[in-house]
């Protein structure tokens, strides 16, 4: 509602009150002035101004040089039809039944010696001279139309609160305002307006107005009560109302509005606007504190805040040097603070205007504001002066071309419709004209209640700015079923802060201008990250294993099966095995492949590759030969020790194999091999390389030092192990879990126990075995850790820790863990193998009700974790960016892969020595309030889809919470068209249902149409990876979906798809309408849809409304909707009227929308 740009209008409009008028010749501004009307303070005002001036009447020049028809009083005998802003707002109401979002609330403080008769006759004159307040909005002949009331009596309720003192008096006004803002209008009747009068005491009364928006906007406002000052000072003094009659009314403007924009008018305005929105992103998609609900909300809430005089006074200094108005430094300012929040560099932001260029409507009480979306595009290294001087063109461009309604526009561009967020622009931005002001009458003064607070927003984000002597002032307006305060708070600083940077240095590149306060930068820099502990860095592997050989020689190292081993017997094997590799000439940090089953044996080798000075690459057994002889190639390795099932599978190349088994006598009977061998390793030697998977396909060998094992399980702060615990080997020893399991028992003096695959993966055994073995601790791959704790969540109550990770959570599952087998630790850990395993780590001690997710906590002992955007800027708390790692953990790199080295490990950018990277995970997360980290998903599994920004893990999330789904995994594919599209496999749960259809309507409840899958595949049970992972490239390819956009016609196949069909036919005057055929597609619109409405109702009831319609726009998925619906009979559609082939419906529908176009009678939600 606000007025935007329309300050400079604001000014010319108050000369204009005082006798003074502007004008241009040439490139000179003009006057003319009534004697002493132009004071010294006005004079200077205007010097201050007068680049401003003059921009404003070059940028209207063409609009006024336009052949502008003059405004006509059109007869009232017949029905006038509304503007387009009204239609909008009338559709609006017509969607959501009536809702009071679009009321117009105010509340004055009255202060004197009020009469309240002369009060009441004043309102009284204000609806007769005001056509727009008699106004009642009614459908004739299937159209909205505009009614008029001759002679209407406002009502002035009075309400005595002059018993009630105090905070009682205060808490009542608050309890009448609310009733005020949140009741509904209906537009058939009017007034659309409704007065109340608080008596407080003699002198004191509060006037509550309330007017509903289809009426008025703020200009309006400012119209009204100095209208109603002027009259009622008149009265008072029994004089007549000295203002002289409006010559026309809302309605002409009406009627001229749709009369003028047409044919040339409306292509020059449309060309402009066309061009200008081409290939928008549909949703500015600020990162929320809770997910947007399918149909978009208006709880609101407000941050007042306050800049300096002296920031405020700098702004204008920038703005004047810059030949910009003040308003364009702020746009430019907020566009860049989206720009940093969203990492999307095409930023469109709604300014509304007043639009009040023409004389003969300045005095008009009505609904003339219209919105400007206002795009700004960031490349590399713009710098903010140069985005200044781009909002300069954009906005003087959009300022030229204003006369086209923003609700034109929407319905012109044809976007997707979509109830849960406002079509072209989510965001707005106003430098508002002073807000009301108090009104000074004789006996009287008039005084804004501040008070009451207006809890209606009708955007994501509503930014109102204003000047005052002090400075400027900020109304941040947020919807508050998305955001909370505190990320709004931290959001004002951030802009603040932003202001102080650029007036500071407007050379500064937009993407390097800070924007986080000092407290911010150094809790996330120094605070979060300080995680440093004292652990044996120095030491090799293998010298702290032995160290625990020498303080436990005899306790039990590790038990498979049903053979143990101590952990002097173990080092004694592994010794053998070190000398015996050191003999075949085994270097230091040399790689020597393993193969071996979970054994003993497996131990043995890994330790006697480590005491040798070598390091490890574990082969997987499962893995194709020629995928295993791939990594053996790449990493160099000459000789393999395996088993000899094994054996064969490596000897055919020339590696040389050591069987454990079959030749564990030779390897024993090395000389001298008792003793520990001199290997001369440390904690910055190779480990091991495992490999993983490569998006080119070929696996890549990721290089750990000893030191990273170490610091991920000695005196670290997530776990603490000691000589009492029992870790559960489950893991394959090419998966990096079991550097965890396996270090973490034989580096603290525990006992690895090893746990078959078939057990992990049998709830039973696996619940047996943890009782049996007196395990402590355990990990599982996330997808394992469901698959438990759905089918038999007590298995992990005798746990001391269980941690889980590696795939987003199912939080259904952590829930039923904690409800029915909590361990005494609960941890959901996180961590790439580049930093070793677990980087983060989060104890879950309980759920919150409405969570859908759990956070991946803080960093481990000695690990940094930084979440940065595109240009390796630290991003505020609650925005997303992608996670970096770094640390003692951090891999050397990739071996052999110096691009992907120099792409993936980074300088790390906020370290404290130059040596110092990081690991770019791939990752999206966000900092919580408290410094924990959220998993938001995989930079690759976010997607773009019909131009929207999707996060895959958010889709299967929503599908999660249905109660018969047991699992999920979405992906995104390319459809026949090359059309990117996503596709839902699910399992059930046992004994229960699930059909497609189902899916697709539970999500339409719980999601935005445009994050809804193309198809689901319900399936037995998800495939895993031999990890526990779900493997992807083992899904089934769905069967092919019926592409929206083809031109085969499907018949109606029930009767409720009969009966609706019908409808359709009818109201789109189609012979026939397949099932799948989108309304909007094929020449529907939002008054069509209201048509439709209205005789659907009559044959369905109140099972059918408007937000069903927009969320069900095919026949097929609306039937479905309605399936409990008892069809009432109609007569069969004439099937020999039925002849138009597909070739002909297509073009009947173009013809439709060129004639809908040419109309220009209808418009589009």
């Amino acid at each position: 509602m606000g007025n935007n740009m329309s300050k400079i209008e604001d000014f010319l409009a108050d000369l204009r009150r005082q006798n003074i008028e502007l004008w241009l010749e040439g490139t000179d501004l003009r006057y003319k002035a009534a004697k002493n009307a132009f004071t010294p303070a006005l004079m200077s005002q205007l010097k201050e101004r007068k680049a401003e001036v003059v921009q404003f009447f070059q940028q209207i020049q063409q609009s006024k040089n336009s052949n502008l028809t003059p405004i006509q009083v059109v007869p009232r005998e017949q029905h006038l039809p509304l503007s387009f802003a009204q239609q909008r707002l009338w559709l609006i109401d017509q969607i959501t039944a009536s809702n009071s979002v679009y009321n117009v609330p105010l509340a004055y403080r009255i202060t004197g010696d009020l009469d309240i008769e002369i009060f009441s006759q004043s309102l009284q004159a204000i609806a007769q001279r005001h056509e727009s307040i008699r106004t009642a909005f009614t459908v004739i002949d299937q159209q909205p139309v505009q009614s008029f009331v001759p002679n209407l009596e406002i009502d002035l309720p009075i309400i005595d609160l002059r018993s009630l003192i105090g905070n009682e008096q205060k808490q009542e006004l608050s309890r009448l305002a609310e009733i005020e803002t949140k009741t509904p209008f209906n537009l058939s009747q009017s007034p659309l307006l409704r007065t109340k009068l608080v008596r407080l005491a003699p002198d004191e009364h509060v006037f509550f107005l309330t007017m509903h928006h289809i009426i008025c906007d703020g200009w309006s406002l400012d119209i009204l009560f100095r209208e109603l000052g002027i009259i009622y000072e008149a009265l008072v003094q029994g004089r007549p109302s000295p203002l002289a009659p409006l010559l026309i009314q809302y309605a002409d403007f009406a009627v001229w509005q749709r009369e003028w924009l047409q044919g040339e008018v409306l292509d020059t305005q449309l060309s402009y606007w066309q061009q200008q929105l081409r290939d928008i992103n549909p949703l500015l998609q600020l990162t929320t504190d809770r997910p947007r609900p399918t149909v978009q909300s208006n709880t609101g809430d407000r941050q007042i805040f306050y800049l300096s005089k002296s920031l405020s006074d700098a702004l204008k200094v920038l703005s004047n040097g810059e030949g910009v108005t003040l308003f364009m430094t702020l746009l430019a300012a907020f566009q860049t603070l989206l720009y940093r929040y969203t990492g999307q560099p095409d930023i469109l932001v709604g300014c509304p205007i007043a639009n009040r260029n023409r004389t003969e409507i300045e005095n008009l009480i009505g609904f003339f504001v219209n919105t400007l979306a206002l795009r700004a595009n960031f490349t590399d290294y713009l710098t903010f002066r140069e985005l200044l001087h781009q909002t300069k063109k954009v906005t003087l461009e959009a300022y030229a071309h204003q006369d086209l309604p923003f609700e034109k526009l929407v319905e012109e561009l044809q976007l997707e419709r979509d109830l849960s967020f406002n079509p072209i622009v989510q965001v707005t931005f106003a430098l508002q004209s002073a807000p009301l002001l108090a009104i000074e009458l004789s006996n009287l003064k008039l005084s804004p209640l501040k008070d009451i607070k207006n809890s209606i927003i009708k955007f994501d984000l509503e930014v109102n700015a204003w000047e005052t002597s002090e400075g400027l002032v900020l109304d941040w307006g947020y919807n508050s079923d998305l955001f909370d305060a505190a990320t709004m708070v931290r959001m004002t600083q951030h802009y603040q802060n932003l202001l102080e940077q650029i007036v500071s240095d407007r050379e500064l590149p937009i993407h390097k201008i800070p924007i986080l306060t000092v407290t911010e930068q150094k809790q996330i820099l120094e605070t979060w990250n300080n995680t440093a502990t004292t652990y044996p860095q120095v030491q090799s592997i293998a010298a702290i294993f032995e160290e625990q050989v020498n303080l436990r020689g005899n306790a039990i190292a590790a038990r498979f099966e049903q053979t143990e081993i101590s952990y002097a017997e173990l080092n004694t094997r592994a010794n053998h095995l070190a000398h015996y590799l050191q003999n075949k000439g085994i270097g230091a940090q040399e790689l020597v492949g393993i193969c071996i089953d979970q054994s003993i044996e497996m131990l043995v080798g890994l330790l006697g590759i480590l005491k040798a000075g070598a390091a490890y690459v574990p082969l997987d057994k499962d893995y194709p030969d020629d995928r295993l002889e791939l990594m053996l190639t790449d990493a160099g390795v000459r000789v393999v020790i395996t088993q000899q099932q094994q054996a064969a599978r490596f000897a055919k190349n020339e590696h040389e194999i050591i069987c454990l088994d079959r030749e564990w006598e030779q390897v024993a009977q090395t000389p001298n091999s008792l003793n520990n061998p001199n290997n001369q390793a440390t904690g910055d030697s190779l480990a091991y390389v495992i490999y993983t998977s490569g998006s080119t396909g070929k696996p890549k060998g990721v290089e750990v030092e000893q030191k990273a094992i170490s610091r991920l399980v000695i005196h670290t702060n997530y776990i603490n192990i000691g000589i009492e615990d029992r870790i559960a080997q489950a893991s394959n020893a090419s998966f990096d879990a079991a550097t965890f399991e396996i270090w973490g028992a034989l580096l603290n003096g525990a006992m690895v126990v090893g746990i078959s695959k078939e057990t992990v993966l049998t709830p039973e055994s696996l619940a047996a075995t943890i009782l049996e073995q007196q395990i402590t601790t355990l990990f599982l791959t996330t997808a394992l850790f469901n698959q438990i704790a759905r089918q038999k969540p007590e298995a992990f109550a005798p746990l001391k820790h269980l941690l889980f990770g590696g795939e987003a959570v199912d939080v259904e599952s952590v829930s039923t863990v904690i409800a029915k087998g909590k361990p005494a630790r609960l941890l959901h850990v996180y961590g790439p193998t580049e930093n070793t395993t677990f980087s983060t780590w989060y104890l879950i001690d309980q759920v919150a009700p409405n969570a859908i997710s759990i956070p991946i906590g803080q960093a481990i002992a000695n690990t940094q974790t930084y979440i940065l955007d595109l240009q390796q800027q630290i991003v505020p708390i609650g925005v997303v960016g992608e996670l970096l790692v770094g640390g003692d953990g951090l891999a050397r790199g990739y071996l052999h892969r110096p691009e992907l080295n120099a792409e993936k490990f980074i300088a790390n950018p906020y370290g404290r020595s130059p040596s110092e990277r990081l690991y770019r995970t791939g990752d999206l997360a966000k900092y919580a309030a408290d410094g924990s980290i959220e998993f938001i998903g995989r930079i690759d599994f976010q997607v773009k889809i019909r131009g929207f920004r999707i996060e895959i893990g958010e889709v299967e999330a929503a599908i999660a919470h249905h109660d018969h789904v047991q699992d999920v995994i979405v992906i995104a594919k390319d459809d026949p068209l090359g059309n990117k599209s996503l596709l839902a496999y699910v399992v059930a749960k046992p004994e229960t249902e699930l059909t497609a259809n189902r899916l697709r309507n539970f999500l339409k409840e719980n999601l935005p149409d445009y994050m809804i899958p193309a198809a689901f595949v319900v399936m037995d049970k998800l495939p895993l990876t031999p990890n526990g992972k779900v493997d992807k490239n083992a899904l089934p390819s769905p069967e092919e979906q019926r592409s929206r956009v083809t031109d085969d016609y499907v018949m109606p196949q029930t009767e409720v798809e009969r009966l609706i069909a019908s409808v359709w036919q009818e109201v789109l005057k189609l012979s026939n309408v397949g099932i799948y055929d989108n309304f909007f597609e094929i020449g529907g619109n939002s008054l069509l849809l209201v048509q439709a409405y209205s005789r659907l109702q009559n044959l369905f009831g109140s099972q059918v409304s408007m937000v069903i319609l927009f969320r069900y726009p095919n026949i097929h998925a609306l039937a479905e909707h309605l399936s409990q619906s008892q069809p009432i009979d109609v007569p069969e559609p004439n099937r020999a009227d039925n002849r138009k082939s597909r070739q002909d419906l297509m073009k009947q529908q173009r013809q439709n929308r060129l004639k809908s176009r040419l109309s220009n009678d209808n418009s589009n939600f």
